[in-house]
């Protein structure tokens, strides 16, 4: 599947390189499928959730085949749970909650190990209002609810809501300007489907 290995391979470059990476917020692919148009991010570094050995990193993300086309992921080497939860407080004092919309696992070799190494991918949907509201209210903390434990990484200077604008501005200067277009085949129409 296209889209679940350029994931893969993604996320494992980017756990080795992250905090080079953690604030660019460039255009990491550009690709269709079929009709459908996918764009993703470079990451930005959260936190280690209390009982993981990985960071989990958040990007924003473009997916047309959806309605509301824009995605939340976080990416992990740890183990990502399908419930897992995560909530944006933002400074008016509304909070957004984001639920998982699809969990993907996939198997690599990471950097020069041997053993096959399990990473995961969590996808959140937003919907138009949680859009605007992340991309014009400052973020004072996002929460994490992982393995029955509530994470929580606050910002002094809305570090995560310049980081979503940048994502954002980036992506509609792509779609304003799309490169020559590149057809994937696939033999699903899943969504970068992939499994372990």
């Amino acid at each position: 599947m296209v889209l679940g290995e350029i994931r893969k391979t993604v996320l494992l470059l980017l756990l080795l390189i992250c905090p080079a990476l953690s604030m660019a917020q460039r255009i990491g692919h550009d690709i269709y499928t079929g009709d459908n148009h996918y764009l993703s991010t470079s990451p930005m570094e959260l936190l280690t959730p209390k009982g993981a050995k990985c960071p989990f990193l958040i990007m924003l993300n473009y997916y047309d085949k959806y309605k509301d086309p824009y995605l939340v992921s976080l990416y992990s080497g740890s183990k990502l749970d399908e419930d897992d939860e995560i909530l944006i407080k933002l400074s008016d004092g509304d909070t957004i909650y984001l639920y998982s919309k699809t969990l993907y696992a996939t198997q690599s070799n990471l950097g020069i190990l041997v053993k096959k190494t399990n990473v995961y991918q969590n996808d959140y949907q937003l919907s138009a209002n949680q859009l605007e509201k992340l991309l014009n209210t400052p973020i004072k903390s996002i929460s994490i609810y992982h393995s029955n434990y509530l994470n929580i990484l606050k910002f002094k200077k809305n570090e995560l809501g310049y980081y979503f604008k940048l994502c954002y501005k980036n992506i509609g200067k792509r779609l304003a300007n799309p490169k020559k277009k590149k057809i994937h085949n696939t033999n699903t129409n899943d969504y970068g489907k992939s499994g372990i």
